[in-house]
């Protein structure tokens, strides 16, 4: 029944995404909710874990305490699967560790392109002990059309920049001590 529930999460996101996304630019029309992001992050693991992840280990860090966010779950949904199958493709598929992990950053200020983001206090990280991003295309990894796989378009990370930026957040990337780290950053619902 889990895997039915799956296959139908699943064809309900691609029936929304088809019907919504015919460019990269159509990615900004979101549909706002309040949500936990750790459902989203769960159903993003089961769907890997039946799909191009089922060989491989997931591991996940959440922080029970993080605070509900606004977003599009089907975007975010989206944001989670590229970042968890560029990690399945990268780790050694039977050595290959996955980790899902979030943690709120109290009172964070982050800074991208002059502009200061504030409040972007949830922070998701999916990493993986694969090879990491080659060093030739690391500044241009979000740039549509880059990718150094062989069968790859280069949109999946373009994609995922652009859906990270228009719910108000940012995403980082960095390699540290055997691990390929993709980290992105939202704002928090605060209640008064």
């Amino acid at each position: 029944i889990e895997l039915i529930n799956v296959i139908k999460y699943d064809i309900e996101r691609i029936k929304n995404l088809v019907d919504r996304i015919e460019t990269l630019g159509q990615y900004e029309m979101l549909q706002l909710e309040e949500l936990n992001i750790h459902d989203v992050l769960e159903n993003s693991k089961k769907s890997a874990s039946v799909s191009f992840a089922s060989k491989i280990n997931i591991l996940t860090e959440y922080d029970p305490s993080l605070p509900n966010i606004f977003g599009d779950k089907n975007q975010l949904f989206q944001v989670t699967q590229n970042l968890l199958k560029n990690a399945s493709e990268a780790v050694n598929p039977e050595k290959g560790l996955i980790k899902i992990s979030t943690s709120f950053i109290q009172g964070s200020r982050l800074f991208t392109n002059s502009k200061t983001r504030e409040n972007l206090s949830l922070k998701v990280t999916i990493s993986d002990n694969g090879i990491g991003v080659n060093e030739n295309i690391i500044n241009d990894i979000y740039d549509p059309f880059v990718s150094t796989k062989k069968s790859g378009s280069g949109l999946g990370l373009a994609i995922v920049s652009r859906i990270v930026e228009s719910h108000g957040g940012l995403i980082k990337y960095n390699y540290e001590k055997g691990w390929s780290n993709f980290s992105f950053f939202l704002p928090v619902i605060y209640k008064k």
